[in-house]
């Protein structure tokens, strides 16, 4: 059996694109699907050297719905949010329990919200981390399933510290993606 991933981003989608090419690695993934909220994202020219198309479904009244219909349309197993600045909400949650993922900057649960990288690195932590965790209806409070952390450099700045968190970031995701894919594949053999 194959899995089908769909993976969302709303920025640069640099995160977005490591899994992307990792599942080009893994022979039971199909190619995922890639979702963004933002028309001007540049995730869409990121995966245009690939040849592969961004959907994109703007904020709307209907964007969770028609998202959700593609998502069917396509047989998605899981849901890979890689930078994906928008909360979801139950018309995608119920759809897909413990089958959607999201990336964090810093060790949940401290320093939730899209500040995690800044707030760790005022913080009086002597490291700054990474969560991969589960969704669900709070504001990364899901289950974890990963995390690594990495000292903090006293002579660096916050920008330095939010770089090296991302190139663990872009190593990071993409193994323990391969390892929800495989292990969803096993659980459905």
């Amino acid at each position: 059996m194959k899995i089908k991933s769909a993976i969302f981003a709303s920025l640069s989608g640099s995160i977005a694109e490591s899994l992307y090419l990792k599942s080009k690695n893994i022979a039971s993934v199909e190619t995922p699907v890639l979702i963004t909220n933002n028309p001007s994202s540049s995730f869409i020219s990121r995966m245009e050297k690939y040849n592969e198309t961004v959907h994109v479904f703007e904020k709307s009244v209907q964007q969770e719905d028609n998202i959700l219909k593609f998502l069917i349309s396509n047989q998605v197993n899981l849901i890979f949010l890689a930078g994906y600045m928008q909360i979801l909400k139950p018309t995608i949650l119920n759809a897909f329990p413990r089958k959607i993922i999201n990336i964090h900057p810093s060790l949940l649960p401290k320093y939730k919200g899209i500040h995690g990288y800044r707030d760790s690195f005022q913080s009086s932590d002597d490291y700054g981390g990474i969560t991969i965790h589960y969704v669900d209806e709070g504001v990364d409070t899901g289950e974890i399933i990963s995390q690594v952390c990495f000292s903090k450099n006293p002579s660096q700045d916050l920008d330095c510290f939010i770089e090296r968190g991302k190139e663990i970031e872009r190593i990071f995701y993409p193994q323990v993606y391969e390892q929800l894919i495989l292990s969803h594949r096993s659980l459905n053999e």
